[in-house]
């Protein structure tokens, strides 16, 4: 068995070394240092995932995958934006609970709306973007630990994972295929914009794979692999889904500039246009999030579709943007010869009423 590498008794054995060996010794100390580091928060997260499927969580209802349609009607493919969640948030109208509670509403919804159009289409497929922003982070602005209700290891490793695996196992019930993306969000970084931390250590990716390793322990203990696919590359900022043919570019949002003056509709097309020739798969849709904003468009022969939030009562955007409005979600369903034929926006709760008493 071979012997444990100790860098530091191995620089000690080696101080006399020339100053270009000192400095690779000490580089490789450092490295060893952080390896060690990460290797002890991999089985801190491991842990955490073994003890949420320890706990009740096989206890809740996991629906049958459902059979296949014998329908002769057209196929459609259904597009989930889960986006700006900010799990962790805290507000007067918002919190931890309420996210759980307003994720399950959108699945709920969402199948209601697939199953009224399935009595004119066949729809067997959904497709799910992880948009960012799932968490709300600590250090993201000033003074951010007083807006929220429990840490980043709540948000990303605990309760955030929990509430998305519920949402995503009740859709499996209703949907034969689910294929599922994740792009990482600005709330998820690990430090403020400037300080340096790596892009790729982002905690909307860590929520996302930690949702996946609880999900995929889930339905193999159903014996259910394969119906849901990921693509949870953590390396880009975009991923693209395709819907019965149509390309649909995901991103979180952030990248687009010009959002001071409320919904950056010159940055929107500035970026789509840069993008088409940028990114090197095909797409006609842009979807993305990050101004809380619901709204759709077209760009010539494209179109974007920007994404609600889950969260309410920022006071952020009401002070800095006048900008304000109740929690929604986008489903759309696409075809092949048209793209998206439907587009919903789905409202998850708010203070909604009628213009008129009668």
């Amino acid at each position: 068995m071979a012997k444990k590498f100790d860098a530091e008794d191995w620089a000690k054995k080696h101080k006399d070394d020339a100053p270009e060996i000192r400095q690779l010794k000490s580089e490789l100390s450092r490295l060893h240092r952080l390896l060690s580091k990460a290797r002890a928060g991999e089985s801190l997260i491991v842990e955490e995932v073994h003890s949420i499927l320890d706990d009740d969580f096989f206890d809740i209802e996991i629906p049958a995958r459902p059979r296949a349609s014998r329908s002769k009607r057209g196929i459609e493919e259904a597009f989930l934006h889960i986006s700006d969640v900010q799990i962790g948030k805290r507000t007067s109208s918002y919190s931890t609970q309420v996210a759980s509670e307003r994720l399950m509403m959108l699945a709920e919804k969402a199948v209601e709306i697939a199953d009224t159009r399935r009595h004119s289409a066949k729809i067997e497929s959904l497709h799910i973007c992880l948009g960012g922003d799932l968490v709300e982070g600590e250090t993201i602005f000033g003074g951010q630990q007083w807006s929220v209700d429990g840490d980043l290891w709540a948000q990303a490793i605990k309760l955030g994972p929990e509430m998305l695996a519920r949402a995503i196992l009740y859709l499996t019930g209703h949907f034969r295929h689910i294929h599922i993306s994740s792009v990482p969000g600005n709330h998820g970084r690990s430090g403020s914009k400037y300080s340096g931390v790596s892009k790729k250590t982002n905690f909307d990716s860590i929520t996302s794979e930690i949702t996946r390793l609880i999900v995929d322990a889930a339905m193999a203990e159903k014996k259910r692999d394969g119906q849901i696919t990921w693509d949870l590359d953590h390396g880009t900022f975009w991923t693209i889904h395709k819907l019965c043919g149509w390309g649909v570019l995901c991103v979180h949002g952030d990248q687009i500039r010009g959002g001071f003056a409320g919904f950056p509709y010159y940055g929107v097309g500035k970026r789509a246009w840069g993008w088409i020739d940028a990114i090197p798969d095909p797409w006609t849709y842009l979807a993305f999030g990050h101004f809380h904003t619901f709204a759709a468009g077209t760009l010539n022969k494209r179109y974007y579709l920007a994404n609600g939030t889950v969260e309410s009562d920022n006071e952020y955007a009401q002070e800095q943007l006048a900008a304000t409005g109740d929690p929604c979600q986008r489903l759309a369903f696409f075809n092949r010869k048209n793209g998206m034929i439907s587009d919903h926006q789905i409202w998850l709760g708010g203070k909604r009423e009628a213009d008129y008493k009668k």
